[in-house]
């Protein structure tokens, strides 16, 4: 676990209803003092007050949208792209980042850390806990050379999110639900699993109202079971009434018979089923 990170607070800037509701469903029962919400597209004043400028790229070659490009001027992307082809090959695949330093800029440095490669998806994936955790990892390195050369006062502390990918509502992004789980996962990873229980937490509490709707739901069930089963066993009942009484079939059983006939010959010789009388197909036979 990286104890630098205690001292690191991230500003995230949403005014998505759907994400601030699930935001504040997860972080607002633990003292959390990581992950900060701020209820608007950007911070547009103040901006000197953060360190960092994270940007959760949709590409992995360095190209920045116009909004950036405004504010942090065309010779950043030139600078971010060189030191792509440089040190990575042209390509920053997901999972690596750059702090790229800034001079002449509000913000120290820019963050930058790729979601995807080139517009993909990010339905279903991990991206979200990939980008932020490499970025806690590059961050905590710098402050730990930071602090070896002892410039303790040239600390990363603060770090800017202006724009949250992947919360829209098409196929091809996350949804607020998953951006927060994951930012949940990171917490717990790097700070340690908080000791309030929230919906993200590994053990799962059932309440009563939880309880009685399952209990409710097997009664249910067992009573649907038990209506079938007296159906059935009625329409076996009916079926047996309505069809007519099956004579025995079996034959008599033969046996020999215990007299010498001699030259004569006895055919067909029954006993009737209880046993007691004799019956014969042909009436006139001879002893």
């Amino acid at each position: 676990m990286l104890t630098l990170f205690e001292n690191v607070k991230f500003t995230l800037c949403s005014e998505k209803e759907d994400f601030i509701k699930e935001f504040h469903r997860a972080f607002d029962i633990i003292d959390n003092e990581v992950f900060i919400l701020h209820q608007a597209k950007s911070v547009k004043t103040n901006e000197d007050q953060f360190n960092v400028l994270l940007h959760l790229a949709d590409n992995s070659f360095g190209f920045l949208p116009e909004q950036l490009i405004q504010r942090l001027g065309e010779e950043t992307q030139t600078k971010l792209q060189q030191q792509i082809i440089d040190n990575y090959y042209s390509e920053l695949i997901v999972g690596d980042c750059v702090l790229l330093p800034l001079e002449g800029k509000p913000f120290q440095f820019l963050l930058y850390s790729p979601i995807s490669r080139a517009k993909e998806s990010i339905s279903g994936s991990d991206c979200i806990f990939q980008a932020f955790r490499t970025s806690i990892v590059a961050i905590d390195k710098f402050n730990a050379n930071q602090l070896k050369k002892g410039e303790e006062n040239f600390l990363i502390k603060s770090i800017l999110l202006p724009e949250l990918p992947g919360l829209g509502s098409s196929k091809k992004d996350l949804g607020s639900v998953l951006f927060v789980r994951q930012l949940w996962e990171i917490y717990k990873v790097f700070i340690g699993t908080p000791k309030k229980k929230n919906k993200y937490g590994e053990i799962k509490v059932l309440t009563k109202q939880r309880l009685e709707r399952q209990k409710q739901k097997q009664k249910q069930k067992q009573k649907q079971e038990q209506e079938q089963k007296q159906k059935q066993e009625q329409k076996q009942e009916q079926d047996e009434k309505l069809q007519p009484k099956k004579q025995n079939d079996k034959k008599p059983r033969k046996i020999p018979f215990p007299w010498n006939l001699g030259n004569a010959t006895f055919q067909d010789y029954h006993m009737t089923n209880d046993l007691q009388t004799t019956e014969t197909k042909e009436s006139d036979w001879y002893y």
